[in-house]
């Protein structure tokens, strides 16, 4: 509800005023409404879809039968005119035996005659089929499908979450950097114009002057092309969040991340969406070789037939109905003698079992990898904030000494020029290392599998 009405928000601040946006809500938009995450639930709709298919195999089938047709005079019968018959057979398939049973009555009618049957069938496997591993296999294939395309869906969530974060922590940074670019403008304005004062009096050269407006259409394009790129970050963010390039929004300063206490290691191994997916193909792999094992066994199948047709023949007294009864039991079986094809695939499935095992301990010492350097990584960047910061104090108290020996006269523009030069390549450094903070907490809790639960949205 909270996305709707945002949404609806985002297309009216086209011709309104600006709509503020908070970094949870950037996020929460985005979840909902990018393509791409929605091409991804068709995925896993289209699996469940499948899944659903494959225990239907199960479920009681009613299939209705009919036939409709003529038989001409022939030597070889006595029956001719309009045959027909209409039925209905009802077949249930039973999971953990692999039975198949099959009822059907049917009414049968051929020139001037005409019956009633009722037949049953029962197959039932002997050695192979009758093990729900066997029989269940299709509906297991099926729900691992399923789960992967969840867990894919999940991953897909986390990847355009972090893409959103580092767009609008990027566009605060480049419109930081533009607040910053317009007020070094109006500073070097302001000095210019001292400057051009100071050189009508004598005071200065016009060398002096020249540095000073120099100096100022540099800021002045140092403020156009930080236009340009808040723009552009502006517009990444947009994207990210799936809205009109042409919607006004505001974005709004986000709290500090601080950095959580409990164990990254542990948590990204239990809940991260790579390793749970590699432990669920290490279960469907050792399952399939179950199954490949099983089927090592020769294919035997018990056929029972039973049967009755009741006949009336209208030329007897009284139309007595006279009914026949058959039954039949047979075994069938189709299978290679030598079962090599079916015990290489085992070896395989075995092999498969293994090598997903190595997948997974690989996964896990990789994870652990990154999350330990993107620990290392935070502690140098909180290290480098603290030292830029002292650099921007170092930066500030140089220009205010140089404005005031040029005020008397102790010093030239040249001077004050560096210092403003300094000072701003050092409140360029935090702005960016703070964002790069902020964004590399939101990237360790996503490589723990806890970036949307942080940041109070439901997967």
């Amino acid at each position: 509800m909270r996305t709707a009405v945002l949404l609806l928000g985002l297309a009216a601040s086209t011709a309104a005023s600006a709509l503020d946006v908070t970094l949870e809500r950037a996020v929460e938009t985005t979840l909902t409404g990018q393509r791409a995450l929605r091409t991804a639930q068709y995925s896993v709709q289209g699996e469940q879809l499948g899944m659903q298919t494959a225990r239907s195999a199960f479920d009681l089938k009613i299939l209705p039968t009919g036939s409709l047709g003529r038989i001409s005079d022939s030597t070889v019968t006595t029956t001719t005119g309009y045959n027909g018959s209409v039925g209905v057979q009802f077949s249930k398939s039973f999971e953990s035996t692999g039975t198949q049973i099959a009822l059907g009555p049917s009414y049968n009618r051929s020139g001037g005659e005409s019956n009633t049957t009722l037949t049953l069938h029962v197959q039932q496997p002997l050695l192979r089929g009758w093990d729900s591993v066997v029989t269940l296999d299709p509906v297991r294939r099926a729900e691992h499908s399923y789960a992967a395309s969840q867990r894919a869906l999940d991953q897909a969530r986390v990847n355009a979450a972090l893409e959103t974060i580092g767009a609008y922590y990027s566009a605060l940074r480049e419109q930081r950097m533009q607040e910053f670019a317009q007020h070094q403008r109006r500073r070097i304005e302001e000095h210019t114009a001292i400057a051009e004062s100071k050189e009508r009096s004598g005071l200065i050269g016009p060398m002096d002057l020249l540095r000073a407006q120099v100096r100022l259409k540099d800021a002045e394009d140092a403020e156009n092309q930080s236009r340009v790129s808040s723009q552009a970050a502006m517009n990444r963010l947009k994207r990210a969040m799936d809205v009109p390039l042409d919607a006004d929004i505001r974005l709004v300063q986000p709290r500090e991340a601080p950095p959580d206490d409990f164990d990254f290691e542990a948590e990204a191994v239990a809940n991260r969406v790579e390793i749970v997916q590699l432990r669920a193909d290490v279960d469907e792999a050792v399952r399939q070789a179950e199954v490949a094992q099983r089927n090592i066994r020769p294919e035997v199948t018990l056929h029972i037939t039973a049967g009755q047709a009741t006949q009336v023949v209208p030329f007897l007294v009284q139309f007595v109905p006279t009914t026949s009864r058959q039954w039949a039991v047979y075994l069938e079986s189709s299978a290679e003698f030598s079962r090599k094809a079916e015990e290489n695939a085992w070896r395989q499935a075995l092999l498969r079992v293994e090598s997903t095992r190595l997948a997974l301990e690989t996964k896990t010492e990789e994870i652990r990898r990154q999350v330990r350097e993107q620990r290392l990584q935070l502690a140098d960047l909180r290290v480098r904030i603290g030292l830029r910061e002292e650099q921007i104090r170092q930066g500030e108290s140089r220009l205010a000494l140089a404005q005031v020996k040029f005020s008397h006269d102790m010093a030239s523009n040249l001077d004050v020029i560096e210092a403003e030069s300094e000072l701003q390549r050092a409140a360029a450094s935090p702005a960016g290392a703070r964002a790069d903070y902020a964004i590399g907490i939101y990237q360790l809790r996503a490589m723990a599998g806890r970036l949307l639960e942080t940041l109070g949205t439901a997967t």
